[in-house]
């Protein structure tokens, strides 16, 4: 601390011929300091030691009776200290809380302070700022845990056949835009029954999935939370495709909002007053639907697939599931990634049982659904756990054709050197047991060609392939 500076100082302006020296040790005074003339050293020294050091003092020689040296340096404690009080330095004259780092605390009133927000966000109407509209959930979520509750009884199937037993499109390829209820405007009480239609939708879905019945329910229910809105998402998608597709002079304007209603998002008003002051020119960035017409991009490919009910319902477990597995990670992924183990056993059966075998092309079609729901940036790497090294770099080409088949069981290593081919050749299929090692060194070629089909043991672990930035449930 600059003893001159912080505390009850008087500089002495003398003659440069006739110097004033410090009473205590000797040297140039600098000025007046706490009621004597003093130098820097002995003024900051006393304003350290004197106000009650968190030492004890004792004297040097112990008779107290040392000598002040010049500089004040070497020189006892205790003795300095007594005859700065010797000759009239007091402690009274401290000046407390003058350093920067103990500003007050009596700030001095403004708009800010009493509002309680910045100043960049005064821009609100005072009068307006109580009208808030609180939308209360709890009844909500209570009908979903009764729900989970439940268990359908369909014996004898498989987890998709027993999901599109529930959710299906049977009737709706056969339906004509007559038989639907246009909504002209959409505003709170819309909305929110909007919300009840598509929770409680998946909910009951989720019954006719008997692994995910059997979890407990803290774990059914918060799974529910993260995937509600991008179920819903998809499952408006292709209801909507296929809508469109059996219809003769549809425009590409009409959304499926529930089993029998239908909006035209070109054509339709919306009341956001009981969510916010400002118009929908203002905010309609914000509001995932409104105004935006690239949401029907996805329209094409689900025509272009035109997906079986096992086919949608795999589509629908998969955007969710791995979904959840990336926002709640944990264990929560763990359980999503079994979920969907079971669930493409299921795929795989079906495609058998129907004597498809090459079906990993209408898996590409179904994963270009899925992926174009969702930000570029929720993309993620494979992730391979720890018990096996794949190891791939940078200079080889790893080429594996459409309907492939490729199974890594655990405690695999798949290793390809550099400037490698990997390429498995045609009706072939390439599977490690446990406890072996694949490696291709340099300058070796493993082909595959089409007609294979592309599976990972449960052991890899692929969490996330989807996600989307959404609002769930609290």
């Amino acid at each position: 601390m600059d003893a001159s500076t912080s505390e009850n100082c008087t500089e002495i302006l003398s003659d440069p011929t006739s110097p004033v020296f410090c009473q205590v040790c000797g040297l140039k005074a600098h000025g007046i300091h706490f009621g004597a003339t003093t130098c820097r050293a002995c003024a900051a020294f006393f304003r350290r030691v004197a106000a009650g050091a968190n030492f004890i003092i004792k004297c040097r020689k112990g008779d107290g009776k040392c000598e002040i040296l010049s500089y004040g340096r070497s020189c006892c404690k205790k003795c300095r200290l007594k005859k700065c009080k010797e000759i009239g330095m007091d402690i009274k004259n401290f000046q407390f809380n003058r350093d920067t780092i103990n500003t007050s605390k009596n700030y001095t009133p403004s708009i800010a302070m009493f509002v309680g927000r910045p100043e960049f966000l005064l821009f609100c109407d005072p009068q307006n700022s109580s009208n808030i509209t609180y939308v209360d959930l709890s009844d909500l979520l209570m009908k979903a845990r009764k729900i989970l509750r439940t268990c359908p009884k369909l014996a004898g199937r498989n987890r998709l056949s027993k999901l599109s037993s529930f959710m299906n499109l049977t009737g709706l390829r056969e339906s004509q835009q007559s038989s639907f209820t246009l909504i002209p405007s959409f505003g709170y009480q819309e909305s929110f029954s909007l919300w009840e239609h598509d929770l409680l939708l998946v909910t009951r879905w989720l019954t006719y999935f008997d692994e995910f019945r059997n979890l407990q329910p803290m774990i059914k229910i918060k799974i529910l939370k993260y995937i509600w809105h991008i179920w819903n998402r998809l499952e408006k998608l292709v209801r909507t495709a296929i809508f469109l597709k059996n219809q003769t002079n549809s425009k590409l304007n009409y959304v499926l909002l529930t089993y029998d209603c239908i909006v035209d998002f070109k054509n339709f008003k919306v009341d956001l007053q009981w969510m916010t002051k400002y118009n929908l020119e203002q905010i309609s960035y914000f509001i995932e639907g409104v105004g935006d017409v690239d949401m029907f991009s996805t329209i094409q490919p689900i025509l272009d697939l035109d997906p079986t009910d096992i086919e949608f319902n795999y589509m629908l477990a998969q955007v969710s599931f791995s979904f959840a597995a990336k926002r709640l990670g944990g264990e929560y992924a763990e359980v999503a990634e079994k979920l969907l183990k079971i669930l493409a056993d299921d795929l795989h059966e079906y495609y058998t049982e129907i004597g498809l075998l090459r079906y990993s092309e209408r898996v590409v079609k179904m994963m270009k659904v899925n992926n174009s729901l969702i930000e570029p940036e929720m993309f993620e790497e494979i992730i391979i756990p720890k018990s096996k090294n794949l190891i791939i770099p940078k200079l080889q080409n790893l080429r594996i054709s459409e309907s492939q088949n490729l199974r890594i069981s655990e405690s695999q290593n798949l290793r390809i050197s550099e400037s490698q081919n990997l390429r498995i050749s045609e009706s072939q299929n390439l599977r490690t047991s446990e406890s072996h090692n694949l490696t291709i060194s340099q300058s070796q070629n493993l082909k595959i060609s089409e007609s294979q089909n592309l599976t990972i043991s449960q052991s890899i672990s692929f969490p996330v392939f989807l996600g989307i930035n959404i609002n769930h449930l609290a």
